[in-house]
């Protein structure tokens, strides 16, 4: 009863929390962080407790798990996929691309919407057919990451786990996965991980089983989104570096491409075009003018900050001819890997997620260093690393690219069969086909 108790309280805080984060934000986050796992653990301890075990759930001949939600009868073979499939950000297209990837299985998949409804970046409705507030098969997987996990659960309910399958399958951009994020993990089953270099981060930290099964990369080019729509140069050699102001300016580095695009270019006539395009700016006043200030400083660099259509960002890569990242650490690097498929050399950091389907024969892999992450710099930064990119080796091929045709033509060729060929859904998709039959689940 007092549990039940804590679980309403925890919603209602949940569901009207824009009312009570004024209340708060004095206090640290590694203090919230604890306050809000003790409730967790008083809330949901019943249901996750010691004696979760991993694959739990007994399953019937027919398929079906043996037990019910309150109300309801057994449940059907499929997968709930539970994250944010209308957002426009990574977490919105990672969700997409299981969705892809689970129609070339003869499996049944809904999705679920954790998004707030009055969300500005609501605006991929390419699977929303899909979506219902229902959770009807056996398994769930949840493309959020534990601390989203959580607030989730809080809000759709116990029953909503209750006597499923839970998998956790979301992104993480450092190479250590946080001491607070470990009772989250408790709540599931397995993980998935769509890099090895996650994989390697949560395999230190959890007592479940922790797989590596990539995503699929697919999209379809499109039309009428040519440089004149973006207001490009048409006969200049163009980068682009694309990257969300959300996800953190410092891991981005849009100053590294910057740099590095001056350095390979210092005359200041030659004819190429660094166009940045980023989302959310306006979110974070400091670090947007920060950056405004480095930009005015060449006419060649362009910057767009605004939310696109899925049509238009595909429609911008395609306008560029490379694409550059000298992130500081990707959990996965879906900007490079669309750009690959798009026929796109890529220039990025020879370090995280991207090195999966980043090799020295299909892109430009620069140099780095590995350097401390800044307290402010990205949550849970205590103790972590990540790379500080080489900025000579990255202007060197920046240079190349313009200058060598071949090497040009060679990279994008073979960075392009790398991605169709290992990330294609109907591959990816027979990959977790697999494992759930492994695990007796299908």
């Amino acid at each position: 009863m007092i549990r039940a108790g804590m679980r309403w309280i925890l919603r209602f805080l949940m569901n009207h929390y824009a009312r009570f984060k004024p209340l708060v934000g004095w206090i640290p986050p590694h203090a919230r962080t604890r306050i809000k796992d003790g409730f967790m653990s008083a809330a949901f301890k019943p249901l996750y407790g010691a004696k979760h075990q991993p694959g739990g759930l007994a399953v019937s001949e027919k398929g079906l798990l043996k037990g019910s939600v309150p109300g309801g009868g057994g449940f059907r073979k499929g997968v709930n996929l539970v994250g944010y499939p209308l957002a426009v950000i990574g977490e919105g297209e990672f969700i997409r691309q299981t969705a892809r990837s689970f129609q070339t299985t003869p499996l049944k998949f809904g999705l679920v919407d954790c998004q707030p409804k009055n969300s500005a970046h609501r605006l991929d409705e390419r699977y929303s057919e899909y979506i219902s507030t229902d959770n009807p098969f056996k398994i769930n997987i949840f493309h959020l990451k534990p601390g989203q996990l959580e607030s989730s659960v809080v809000q759709l309910g116990t029953s909503f786990v209750e006597n499923r399958y839970n998998i956790g399958y979301w992104t993480w951009e450092l190479g250590e996965l946080p001491d607070a994020w470990q009772a989250s993990i408790d709540f599931l089953d397995e993980v998935w991980c769509p890099s090895q270099f996650i994989q390697s981060a949560v395999s230190r930290k959890s007592s479940r089983s922790v797989q590596y099964l990539p995503m699929a990369i697919d999209l379809e080019p499109v039309e009428g989104f040519g440089r004149e729509y973006f207001s490009l140069p048409s006969q200049t050699f163009t980068f682009l570096f694309v990257f969300d102001f959300k996800s953190y300016v410092a891991r981005k580095n849009p100053e590294a491409c910057i740099r590095a695009f001056q350095k390979a270019f210092p005359a200041g006539n030659e004819a190429v075009t660094l166009v940045l395009k980023s989302m959310a700016g306006e979110m974070y006043p400091e670090a947007f003018e920060r950056l405004q200030k480095e930009v005015a400083k060449d006419p060649r660099i362009l910057w767009i900050d605004k939310s696109f259509k899925p049509e238009e960002m595909i429609g911008l890569m395609q306008a560029a001819d490379s694409f550059v990242s000298l992130h500081r650490s990707e959990g996965i690097g879906l900007g490079m890997a669309q750009s690959m498929l798009l026929g796109k050399p890529v220039i990025a950091t020879h370090y995280s997620g991207n090195t999966d389907f980043m090799h020295q024969d299909n892109s430009c892999l620069v140099d780095y260093e590995l350097v401390a992450v800044g307290e402010d710099e990205y949550p849970f930064a205590k103790g972590q690393v990540w790379a500080n990119p080489d900025g000579e080796h990255a202007a060197w091929y920046m240079r190349r690219l313009v200058e060598d045709a071949d090497y040009r033509n060679s990279i994008a060729a073979a960075g392009q069969s790398y991605i169709r060929t290992h990330h294609n859904p109907a591959v990816i998709g027979a990959g977790y086909l697999r494992r759930l039959q492994e695990l007796g689940l299908v």
